[in-house]
């Protein structure tokens, strides 16, 4: 969930503002973002939100800055097309200023001087920002990779970038994702190659799980489609949005008009000559991907000897969600690739094309971002074996001053991640987070007992009810009941005609029942209804 702010006489400029996808810690959250409340604090200083390029992590929470504050926008013209729908969607597209920018063209944002500059990604039309600033000259490599032979775009800007170095950079930031391995990412025409040889050779239907954002897979996707005597059919409304936008900027050349069939067409159509596009990659639970593996898509059904084929790396995290959906389409008698390497490659540098990056600009002053911790400790290494004497790790919310002798860490921001689920939203670290946590590990036992408190007599219960406690509720159920029970018994007159004693007796009593039952201790609520007043 990208997003950094540089701070220049006062006024500030923000890099990407996205989103990121929820990991096993955040129950039932669909998304997380960053916290934002910082920004709006200080809304009178922004001079504008810079976009890098149109992926989801990059400009996801773009609509929820923009319900709290205004501020002209800056994209290539896809991300702001994006944007734009997204923003529409939510009714939030009236008097939004989108700018849009080309690579190659210079701009200012405030006192920010920039210049685009082209670098190949898995999404068209990303740009790096030289920005220049008091405090010298600044390069954001946005995510990026050095493909030699790219689909429908020039490589990277190499000569530019060496330019740049010559110039003087001061600050590199950079993307550190995959500066554990080695060589090379390798160019979008390997993963054309074997998803033509794998279509070529499948015999049914033929369903590819990929990023919808990932537009030169699709126009592969599209000509081999062509070339094999097939149709495409889009699944998702993400995919079909992508689609139309991309067509509409031109980033998407068909190679006939009716390489794209409709669903309602496709039904009738023999299942070899469908090859069909979805969304939900990642194990979302309502996108595409896993309606065809629930078999909720009514449209269309993966049958046995179909070939599905994953078009995408696993964002860590995500890894169990998209093995569950993998399996519910075996036991649908899917056909797998043996090596779905062949079918993908990677959108982010390796490490010899971020030593590449590093060459080209020479900085003085090196900052790794997006990726783990790890990974930007080892590419911080990796800009010092090059010969950057300086290079610093930074901490979400970290506040990295640069001076001309030099940069360090003068303090830190509130940076904690906020978690979207539904309309709510709340901090991943909150006390409705850490009480889903508590749930999920512990479960949790309703005790509910009407009592004549004036009297001190139980007149119902105790009933109970229990959610994620053990397999074998009755029994367990039945434990506590006799627990609960006997707790109340054993109270003394003035005891039972008290709530809180009634309820912290019994609390105790069951919770002692079943942690040596279980040994575990389950969350347990305690209600206590005064009754006696209805039956006198």
């Amino acid at each position: 969930m990208n997003c950094a702010v540089l701070e220049q006489d006062g006024m500030l400029l923000i890099i990407d503002c996205g989103m990121t996808f929820p990991d096993e810690e955040t129950l039932g959250v669909e998304l997380v973002m960053p916290d934002l409340d910082w920004l709006v604090e200080n809304e009178t200083r922004i001079a504008g939100l810079v976009i890098t390029h149109g992926h989801f992590d990059h400009i996801g929470a773009v609509p929820y800055l923009l319900e709290q504050i205004d501020l002209p926008i800056y994209a290539p013209p896809l991300a702001a097309e994006m944007i734009r729908a997204t923003l529409q969607e939510r009714d939030l597209d009236d008097g939004v200023v989108i700018r849009k920018f080309e690579a190659g063209s210079r701009f200012k944002v405030g006192p920010f001087e920039i210049e685009a500059i082209h670098v190949n990604h898995s999404i068209p039309q990303t740009c790096a920002l030289a920005i220049r600033t008091t405090s010298g000259l600044f390069v954001h490599t946005a995510d990026f990779k050095l493909d030699a032979n790219p689909l429908n775009e020039p490589p990277a800007d190499l000569k530019r970038l060496r330019e740049l170095g010559k110039e003087g950079v001061q600050v590199l930031f950079s993307d550190s994702t995959n500066v554990e391995r080695s060589g090379s990412s390798g160019s979008e025409r390997e993963a054309r190659e074997g998803l033509r040889v794998a279509i070529t050779e499948a015999h049914q239907a033929v369903f590819v799980s990929l990023f919808s954002t990932n537009l030169f897979r699709v126009q592969s996707l599209c000509d081999i489609a062509a070339e094999t005597g097939r149709v495409v059919v889009l699944l998702g409304r993400s995919m079909e949005k992508l689609v139309g936008i991309a067509r509409e900027l031109g980033l998407l050349r068909l190679p006939h008009e009716g390489i794209i069939a409709s669903i309602e067409s496709a039904r009738d159509l023999p299942r070899n000559q469908l090859l069909l596009l979805c969304s939900g990659s990642q194990g979302e639970s309502r996108a595409t991907m896993n309606k065809l593996a629930t078999g909720e898509m009514r449209s269309f059904e993966v049958t046995p000897n179909d070939l599905v084929i994953f078009s995408s790396r696993v964002i860590p995290g995500n890894e169990k969600g998209v093995s569950r959906i993998r399996n519910m389409l075996a036991r649908r008698g899917a056909r797998f690739l043996e090596d779905e390497r062949s079918v993908h490659v990677s959108g982010h540098a390796y490490r010899d094309e971020q030593q590449l990056m590093i060459e080209c600009l020479r900085p003085k002053i090196f900052v790794p971002v997006h990726g783990e911790h790890r990974f930007l400790k080892r590419h911080a290494e990796l800009a010092r074996t090059l010969g950057v004497k300086e290079a610093h790790v930074l901490d979400n919310g970290d506040v990295l001053e640069i001076a001309p002798k030099g940069a360090k860490v003068i303090g830190r921001r509130h940076a904690v991640g906020i978690a979207i689920d539904g309309t709510a939203l709340g901090p991943v670290d909150g006390q409705a987070m850490r009480e889903r946590r508590r749930l999920a590990r512990r479960g949790v036992m309703t005790i509910f007992v009407a009592v004549d408190l004036r009297r001190g007599e139980l007149l119902d219960g105790p009933h109970l009810s229990a959610m994620g406690v053990a397999e074998e509720v009755d029994e367990i159920l039945k434990l506590a009941e006799e627990a609960a029970g006997t707790a109340f018994g054993k109270l003394d007159r003035e005891s039972r005609r008290s709530q809180p004693a009634i309820a912290e007796a019994i609390r105790r009593a069951v919770m002692g029942a079943l942690r040596r039952e279980l040994e575990r201790k389950p969350l347990i609520e305690v209600m206590v209804y005064d009754a006696g007043r209805i039956v006198r």
